[in-house]
């Protein structure tokens, strides 16, 4: 008498490339929805405050007088650093100047525009007043994305003595920043890491890049200069 045996199962037919595409497609999507969500809360709920070096360094968007008063309570701001400029014809502005002064906080101001690739003498302004202004530091512009992220990443190298690499977190869509042009105030980046694929370097730390700024940098097609850094009454000019 034979022996009945049961049928072999047939192997599981591989799933249609559309499916696995839909699915990767789906799941991207998903992502970048909630990193959407996320940066749209930090950015409406909470002015899109970021700490960039604990107890040392803030970020946010345009802070208004009372914002100014309130974190100098809360962080103990020594003093602000303004990337847009803009003092004459702000009123949030102006109220932060004034919010800034009756609390002791000092203003230092250098023109940005995220539009458009900073020039050496931009940079060089920049460098200087993050390295001699009073911690703790406040760093905005008007949305706190774009020229704030890159100043931000310097501050992260600078004072917090991170590295590049590590830094570079502060230029993220999480602040809501975007490479939406060719040439933008967050090309300085690409110039670097150019230079330093180009020389074999790694791109190491603050040491490194502030000599780079310093003395190699030269952007593509070479601007106006800025005005140069405000003291706490002195505004740049557009």
């Amino acid at each position: 008498m034979t022996e009945n045996n049961p049928p072999i199962a047939a192997p599981p037919k591989p799933a249609p490339r559309w499916r696995v595409l839909r699915r990767t497609l789906l799941v991207l999507c998903l992502g970048l929805l909630a990193l959407l969500a996320v940066a749209a809360l930090r950015f409406f709920a909470f002015h899109n405050f970021g700490t960039v070096v604990e107890g040392q360094v803030y970020r946010s968007n345009q802070p208004d007088g009372d914002e100014i008063r309130r974190w100098q309570t809360q962080y103990g701001l020594k003093s602000v650093l303004n990337l847009r400029g803009d003092e004459k014809r702000n009123a949030r502005v102006q109220s932060e100047m004034a919010a800034a002064k009756e609390v002791g906080v000092q203003y230092t101001s250098v023109q940005l525009a995220s539009s458009s690739e900073m020039t050496r003498e931009d940079l060089t302004r920049t460098i200087e007043a993050l390295e001699t202004a009073p911690r703790p530091l406040l760093i905005h512009c008007r949305l706190g994305a774009d020229r704030t992220g890159v100043v931000s990443m310097m501050a992260a190298m600078a004072i917090g003595g991170e590295s590049y690499r590590e830094a570079r977190r502060q230029v993220t869509p999480l602040y809501f920043h975007f490479d939406y042009a060719p040439k933008h105030v967050a090309s300085v980046l690409g110039e670097y890491e150019t230079w330093c694929r180009q020389t074999g370097r790694d791109t190491d730390g603050w040491t490194q890049f502030r000599q780079w700024a310093m003395t190699v940098y030269k952007p593509a097609v070479p601007l106006s200069p800025a005005a140069p850094v405000a003291g706490s009454t002195a505004s740049a000019r557009r």
